[in-house]
């Protein structure tokens, strides 16, 4: 009888993948400051494998000190989990005063507006509200 461990090692990934996701998802549910919003917001709608994503992304969060690893938790999200995860960040920069959604809104148009790096998640006009 032959035990076919390959199985079980693939369930053991998928449960640390799962178990990774779900704790960066924790993390970014207490994101709530216009800096911590726009460098989470910003990693979620650009192409993250894009080098002028990156430069775009560290030059615009430069001021943000938690901005790395609020970048390191939006890699640890799965295709699925991205899309809801920028709706409920986006609602909470809507209960920002405006004078601190301001900088934010400049930043995105400025850079994920026109940037050829923008991920199509971000284009998608699924995720603007009517």
């Amino acid at each position: 009888m032959v035990l076919n461990l390959s199985g079980s090692s693939q369930l053991d990934q998928e449960r640390d993948r799962e178990r990774v996701q779900r704790d960066a998802l924790d993390r970014l549910s207490r994101v709530h400051g216009e800096g911590g919003l726009r460098a989470t917001l910003l990693a979620l709608v650009m192409d993250g494998d894009a080098e002028a994503a990156s430069a775009v992304w560290q030059r615009e969060t430069a001021d943000v000190p938690t901005a790395h690893g609020l970048r390191e938790d939006v890699q640890c999200l799965d295709e699925r989990s991205r899309l809801p995860t920028v709706e409920a960040l986006l609602d909470r920069v809507r209960a920002l005063p405006k004078a601190q959604r301001r900088p934010l809104l400049r930043s995105y148009r400025r850079n994920g507006c026109r940037c050829a790096a923008v991920s199509a998640t971000a284009r998608c006009p699924r995720w603007r509200r009517p």
